[in-house]
């Protein structure tokens, strides 16, 4: 037990969960579409709870969610892949936000190989308001966020790849904790035998 958050009366955590989703590939077979719906019920849920500075057992959670997913593959050149997630978080006998935990989160990745020697690589990601606590700042709720990255690789000989790529392509300003700014747009070259 950690002598600076531990409690020595932790239960342990258990849980049950329930899903059901269904698969529908369209007539080309380069078309998915994936959706699935969940339940999940946990019973002393182990969480952090800030105004006593320790780990505590919540007395239960139920987590309502649904996931969409769809691909989709034009040969060899063009994929797509999307997919997007809501949750429905409910504590029981509680109203405190519980941290790091988006209602939406989505994300798209886009793969074209305009040639065998070149790949783009683009990918979207989506991340809803957010609640999240320190000690300096206390209880917050962080803005949702969209960021966009990019990766161009070269396959110079057989073995040998050059990349490029650029992290958070539209500089967006956000922040995934308190404390702990985004990474604004960067760019790296790589290579890769």
């Amino acid at each position: 037990s950690s002598p600076l958050v531990g409690n020595p009366d932790l239960r342990p955590e258990s849980s049950e969960s329930y899903d059901v989703g269904l698969t529908y590939e369209f007539a080309d077979l380069a078309t998915k579409l994936t959706v699935a719906v969940f339940h999940n019920e946990f019973v002393d849920l182990i969480d952090f709870e800030d105004s006593v500075f320790q780990i505590i057992n919540r007395p239960g959670l139920e987590v309502d969610g649904v996931e969409v997913q769809f691909d989709y593959a034009a040969g060899d050149q063009l994929s797509v892949h999307f997919q997007a997630t809501y949750l429905d978080l409910n504590l029981i006998n509680d109203d405190e936000p519980l941290r790091q935990r988006p209602d939406w989160r989505a994300g798209l990745s886009l793969c074209w190989m305009p040639s065998e020697e070149w790949l783009v690589d683009t990918s979207w990601l989506y991340a809803g308001e957010t609640f999240d606590s320190s000690v300096p700042t206390g209880d917050q709720f962080l803005d949702a966020y969209n960021r966009v990255d990019l990766t161009v690789t070269w396959r110079f000989r057989d073995n040998i790849d050059v990349m490029a790529s650029i992290t958070n392509l539209l500089d967006e300003d956000y922040y995934e904790a308190i404390g702990i700014p985004s990474v604004r747009t960067r760019g790296r070259l790589g290579i890769r035998y």
